[in-house]
């Protein structure tokens, strides 16, 4: 399925807001699906760890503690089947993004995404 977005940071994002994965929950199913998105995005943006804390609404340590968690958690079956609906929607084989498509044309951003985009990208970038 295609995006209207064009980053995957922002597809993320709106991922999140649409899928209700609770940011605060500790439940391992939702912790897992988490995981996955932080370390897709750790493996396929530029973005700093600040950057990924702030989509997630996390620290950086968090960020670190997630992207080593997945590479343990892999082998796992239930990491697998928790985390099988992200991983169709943002497969690990997916092309990297390169630095300038991280910038969207704020035309296509829901009004309220395109402000707290541009708010992100005067604080963080």
């Amino acid at each position: 399925m295609k995006s209207k977005y064009s980053s995957y940071s922002n597809q993320v994002q709106t991922y999140i807001d649409l899928s209700g994965i609770d940011l605060k929950s500790r439940r391992r199913d939702i912790l897992y699906r988490r995981y996955y998105l932080i370390n897709f995005l750790k493996e396929k943006t530029d973005l700093s760890l600040s950057s990924i804390a702030y989509i997630f609404k996390k620290d950086h340590a968090t960020i670190i503690h997630a992207v080593k968690a997945v590479k343990d958690l892999e082998i796992y079956e239930d990491f697998k089947a928790y985390t099988a609906l992200e991983a169709e929607e943002f497969p690990m084989d997916a092309p990297a993004e390169n630095k300038d498509a991280r910038f969207v044309t704020y035309s296509k951003v829901p009004e309220s995404l395109a402000r707290l985009q541009i708010k992100f990208l005067e604080n963080y970038v």
